[in-house]
């Protein structure tokens, strides 16, 4: 393995330089290029669930952001880079375009197969078993999976990294058995599910890279397979994003900023009644929560997970209980009557308006009781560190 010279690049630049020396480890890649006279060709599959596509609004998640930015940064150094992602809701031909030299490729009614799967649910997992939930299953998007192997197929990668779920793997090696295969964990599953059936699948893969120390220590020492095929891969961002402009004006009010998915382990309900003492006390507070409503399915992280904290969160998918007719309606109910004015819910926006609210903000607040390393912590470090501001984070001991 090669050492990297680089000391100042930004942290995506960092990244980058890391999955070529990945890539250096599993298939030789100035050799490829001096035999074939071609440069080496890297594959990215999205979860079923993602929006990598930018004319459906993408990258939309922060696995989305964080492979777009790695596939800059491999452009930039030469190598052909393919994105494949979900289709429109029904769509039913594959769609195909191109944006900043990454070459997009949407198959087809991904969004009909998910519905479709959880009608097969209740018929193929007879019973509750957190560990061995239907999306370890290998018919968990199938039709996704085999359309993304036969194309793969065809488009002559040497490596694909697939995002998480690695059950995607002896599909696309059955099609594509001389590809090396790597897969990105952003989440503990690896740790978590059962050990037997991740086992077969781990055979396919050459590779496995975690976003943090935790996530890679973890697999590698659960499974005798990834011995020395485990390797950190931290998420970082592109921080000549987030440089202060010189005419940055700072929110007259004292506010708080959160970004990030709306969803019970990301702790919201717990960061608005924290804010409830606070406003007491520093009556020009402002809570700015940024982000869409987009729960995470119970099974991902509540069902899996054998933190207390975590397993406690149980009782928001049932708001019912707390006289709430969603998680959403919830967090709305935890704002008193008087400071509904202090407390706004933004909804999604564009990634440059985030940083632009996060700069203007006087303090960024994650409160989120899992995280494997998340991005907007990342982000505000960028953001707000540099503007001399302060950073609330509680999980993962960052």
């Amino acid at each position: 393995r090669r050492q990297s010279g680089a000391t100042c690049y930004s942290v995506h630049r960092l990244i980058c330089d890391d999955l070529v020396l990945l890539q250096a480890c599993i298939a030789p890649t100035q050799e490829w290029e001096t035999r074939t006279k071609c440069p080496m060709k890297i594959a990215f599959v999205s979860q079923p669930f993602d929006i990598p596509l930018p004319s459906m609004g993408g990258p939309g998640t922060s696995i989305d952001i964080w492979s777009y930015n790695l596939a800059q940064g491999l452009i930039e150094r030469g190598y052909e880079v393919i994105v494949y992602g979900p289709g429109s809701t029904y769509g039913m031909r594959l769609h195909t375009e191109e944006s900043q030299g990454i070459h997009y490729r949407a198959m087809r009614a991904v969004r009909l197969e998910q519905r479709i799967n959880e009608k097969l649910k209740p018929i193929l997992v007879r019973e509750q078993r957190p560990f061995k939930p239907f999306y370890l299953s290998s018919w968990f998007s199938r039709f996704y999976i085999e359309q993304v192997a036969r194309d793969l197929k065809n488009q002559d990668c040497q490596v694909v990294q697939i995002s998480n779920f690695c059950q995607f793997s002896p599909t696309i090696r059955r099609h594509n058995p001389d590809i090396s295969i790597v897969v990105s964990m952003h989440c503990d599953w690896l740790s978590q599910l059962d050990a037997a059936i991740l086992a077969q699948y781990l055979e396919s893969v050459d590779l496995v890279t975690g976003c943090s120390d935790h996530v890679s220590s973890g697999a590698e020492n659960r499974f005798e397979r990834l011995r020395g095929r485990a390797r950190t891969l931290y998420n970082g961002v592109d921080v000549e994003r987030f440089r202060i402009m010189d005419d940055l004006q700072k929110d007259a009010r004292k506010t708080i900023v959160f970004v990030g998915r709306v969803s019970p382990e990301k702790g919201i309900h717990d960061l608005i009644k924290a804010f409830v003492t606070v406003h007491d006390h520093v009556p020009d507070a402002y809570l700015k929560i940024i982000g869409n409503y987009y729960p995470t399915h119970k099974s991902y992280i509540v069902d899996v997970s054998d933190d207390p904290l975590v397993q406690e969160l149980a009782q928001y998918y049932d708001p019912q209980s707390m006289g709430a007719d969603s998680y959403w309606d919830y967090l709305h109910q935890l704002v008193p009557d008087h400071m509904k004015d202090r407390v706004e819910f933004t909804g999604g926006m564009p990634h440059d308006d985030i940083v632009q609210q996060m700069q203007e903000a006087h303090v960024f607040a994650l409160a989120s009781l899992s995280e494997a390393f998340g991005i907007p912590i990342v982000e505000a470090m960028a953001a707000l560190v540099l503007a001399d501001n302060y950073l609330i984070n509680r999980t993962n001991r960052l």
